[in-house]
């Protein structure tokens, strides 16, 4: 039992004002009596105030008729001092529970009068099963939380649903989460991952080449590596240019023109008709094509030119031609022959600083002037 001075007052607050009813019963001066009802208000106020006869409260019922648990908390506040909790701070009691207390002790029942004790209280979690519990969580459908993830707390009413779905969107929108579909184009093994709107999808290599653009003049793209034989047509503008490539056409070749015998001069047989030196820029390149050509045709016999080399500047020369170069008679040049040269490709190297001599190893009759062209090569 609670004892009551004058002025002395049994005071309250709940959650939510008007949803808990409260009984106080006791005794003023010998006289058993109701002391007061009502509902319990959201800010602290009397449920009973003591008057100048001593009053004994022997007890103090609260009910909650709301359709959600709440909780509240009861003090004792004497006369001119400071409210005191008499009960436990913001008790949770849920739908139709009661509280009762006589000053001493304190007990909850639930809807069916049963005593909550620390058994039941542990099962009571039960009770907000969504499935089949008496005072089940909320199960509609969560708010969308779609900011980062710093900012998406949520609330209790979001993150607290049974359901507990908070919205995975398949998309690339500002703060939302991209989720890979294990359904549908599932990225594989070795794929490639591609973002769309519906989220992750693999991509072979092949695929992905599909969806590359072509490059242009304007804008980077995929493109095919030209061949030699495509550079040398000099057409394609949907390939690339690699210089191995590049160096295995036409655009690779280094021409050496020979100027041996003036146009009006004889040609007589002999070695060392001409000398040249190979030069820096055709340093590593080989030998790949030899002809040659005269001013005044060969009226009989065919002029026939050798080209030897020497890597020590004079001595120790080396053919460079298995089949020499030939011109026909009545003819001006070697391109026509009917037997073409033939280069030595054990001998066709050059470097820096090499030496190459033209020979005339057969003049022909009436023969004036003689050129060389060498054309080089990296191999």
């Amino acid at each position: 039992m609670l004892v009551l001075d004058n002025s002395d007052a049994i005071r309250g607050t709940a959650e939510v004002a008007s949803k808990l009813d409260f009984i106080v019963n006791g005794y003023v001066g010998t006289t058993a009596t109701q002391l007061a009802d009502g509902q319990l208000g959201n800010s602290e106020g009397d449920l009973y105030a003591s008057g100048a006869d001593a009053t004994v409260v022997t007890s103090i019922t609260v009910i909650n008729t709301d359709s959600a648990a709440r909780t509240f908390t009861l003090y004792l506040k004497p006369s001119g001092g400071t409210s005191r909790a008499i009960s436990p701070v913001s008790l949770d009691l849920g739908t139709g529970y009661s509280f009762y207390t006589d000053g001493q002790r304190m007990v909850v029942m639930d809807t069916a009068g049963n005593v909550i004790t620390a058994a039941t209280a542990a099962a009571h979690k039960n009770n907000h099963d969504p499935e089949d519990g008496s005072d089940p969580l909320d199960t509609a459908n969560a708010a969308e939380i779609s900011v980062v993830v710093g900012a998406g707390t949520g609330s209790s009413h979001s993150l607290a649903r049974a359901d507990h779905v908070h919205a995975i969107n398949h998309s690339l929108n500002d703060n939302h989460i991209v989720t890979i579909d294990g359904t549908t184009n599932a990225p594989a093994n070795a794929d490639y991952a591609k973002f769309t709107a519906g989220g992750l999808e693999g991509k072979t290599a092949a695929e992905v080449m599909v969806d590359l653009p072509a490059a242009s003049t304007t804008a980077p793209g995929k493109s095919e590596l030209a061949t030699a034989a495509e550079i040398n047509t000099g057409d394609d503008t949907g390939r690339t240019v690699a210089p191995k490539y590049l160096s295995d056409s036409n655009y690779g070749k280094r021409i050496m023109y020979v100027k041996v015998l003036a146009n009006g001069t004889a040609v007589e047989t002999g070695d060392g008709k001409a000398y040249v030196t190979i030069p820096i820029e055709l340093n590593g390149m080989n030998l790949v094509l030899a002809h040659a050509c005269v001013y005044t045709k060969s009226s009989s016999g065919l002029p026939a030119i050798s080209l030897e080399r020497s890597v020590d500047q004079g001595s120790n020369w080396t053919d460079m031609l298995s089949t020499s170069i030939t011109i026909d008679e009545n003819e001006f040049s070697s391109y026509t022959a009917d037997t073409a040269p033939v280069i030595d490709t054990g001998e066709d190297n050059v470097a820096t600083g090499y030496w190459i001599r033209v020979n005339v190893d057969t003049a022909g009759t009436g023969t004036k002037g003689l050129d060389v062209i060498l054309t080089f090569q990296l191999p």
